[in-house]
């Protein structure tokens, strides 16, 4: 049977690392495996039936291998945790002690805010996954910093603590994480391994901004369509019929259809979304991404729509000052669901994923 690899030796590389905007890690290898081991060659990796971790000690001619049949649903990573427990079992390695650094508490607030993967999609609806998996830096009393949701064996938040300017180390543990200004002044971290960096993001990356706008949005508008039938009935029941000109009507109830478009339209991603693990509707999105694109632009001419009777419900007079403030709420939810849908590429037709 003829080979389909050919054999090759596996020789050591100790290159400098090649990742300049935090050269302080260039002395830390992944997972601090080198300094406690030797030469350490890894490869990991995920397949939809099985998660793996492959590790050559070359220096000290060993192997470790484990496979499992899937990646887990806990907070931390089985394969990572055992690695770190072996090494720590069979090449044991104290680090050496933290120095004193001077405006470590500046240091670390300079650093504390939100910070999205540069491995990210920007050009699809996946965009929106980057939002969702924002990691959060931020100072502990005691003047460490942790990285939510960077966590330990025991389930706990992990700390680390500052040995030289901006180059952090875990508590009792090996992991380092690097910061570092870019040329445009904004603050980067790195990890252990140098092929993704996180940056720090401004306000209208930022998840709780965007997860306010959203919340207030989907509200204003989920309470609108509830209440429309309900205050039907009540001024049914007392006999108030609301006195209002043809054009009002017609404009009042544009606006209740708008805010059943919006409904639909992040009812729609959020039914897709939530069966995005299967391999065949990953497969048969395309239309329903055109579709959804479709009420999306139709959700942003209704936003118009809903601004123009704020507009003209607060020029009229002698009308209720509630529903005056009711209409212009609404007029600012829409305006923020169809900013969040434009931002976080919901409706841009691109079907390439």
């Amino acid at each position: 049977m003829a080979a389909i690899l050919q054999p090759f030796p596996l020789k050591p590389d100790r290159r400098k690392c090649p990742a300049p905007h935090c050269s302080q890690l260039c002395g830390v290898s992944l997972r601090g495996a080198e300094k406690q081991s030797g030469f350490n060659h890894s490869v990991t990796g995920s397949v939809i039936c099985g998660d793996g971790d492959l590790h050559l000690i070359l220096d000290s001619n060993v192997g470790f291998f484990v496979p499992y049949n899937s990646a887990g649903k806990g907070e931390i990573r089985p394969r990572e945790v055992l690695f770190k427990e072996f090494l720590d079992r069979y090449f044991p390695y104290k680090q050496p002690p933290a120095g004193k650094i001077e405006n470590a508490q500046a240091d670390a607030a300079s650093v504390a805010g939100l910070y999205q993967n540069s491995r990210r999609v920007e050009t699809s609806f996946l965009r929106l996954t980057s939002l969702l998996a924002e990691k959060k830096v931020f100072v502990n009393p005691d003047g460490t910093i942790s990285i939510n949701p960077f966590k330990g064996a025991n389930g706990q938040l992990l700390k680390f603590e500052e040995i030289s300017p901006l180059l952090y180390r875990e508590v009792h543990g090996r992991a380092h994480v690097a910061f570092k200004q870019d040329r445009n002044g904004q603050m980067q971290f790195q990890l252990d391994f140098p092929f993704f960096i996180f940056e720090k993001v401004g306000l209208w990356e930022n998840k709780y901004f965007n997860y306010t706008l959203a919340i207030f949005g989907l509200t204003m508008v989920a309470l609108t369509v509830l209440l429309w039938p309900v205050g039907a009935l009540i001024r049914k029941h007392y006999g108030r019929p609301l006195d209002l000109r043809p054009l009002e009507r017609k404009l009042r109830l544009g606006v209740r259809l708008v805010c059943i478009f919006f409904i639909c339209f992040f009812g729609g991603w959020l039914a897709l979304f939530a069966q995005s693990e299967k391999p065949g509707v990953l497969n048969a999105l395309p239309p329903w991404i055109v579709c959804l694109g479709i009420l999306g632009v139709l959700c942003a001419f209704g936003a118009v729509f809903a601004c123009v009777n704020a507009f003209r419900g607060w020029k009229t007079p002698n009308r209720w000052n509630l529903a005056k403030v009711h209409d212009v709420a609404l007029a600012l939810a829409c305006l923020s669901l169809v900013w969040f849908a434009i931002t976080w590429n919901l409706m841009n037709f691109n079907v390439h994923y």
